[in-house]
């Protein structure tokens, strides 16, 4: 996947950021049973 870059895990909830030079974009925050819908949706695949 190009984009997210990163994916974090907090108990049932996702978090997708990229990391760019010195900032980190926070792109979404979204719950467990939604991350597959938003991956598919806003997510792009290398």
């Amino acid at each position: 996947m190009k984009r997210p870059e990163y994916r974090l895990r907090v108990d049932d909830v996702r978090v997708y950021y990229d990391v760019k030079e010195d900032a980190v974009e926070v792109l979404a925050i979204v719950k467990k049973s939604k991350a597959q819908v938003w991956l598919e949706e806003k997510g792009k695949r290398t």
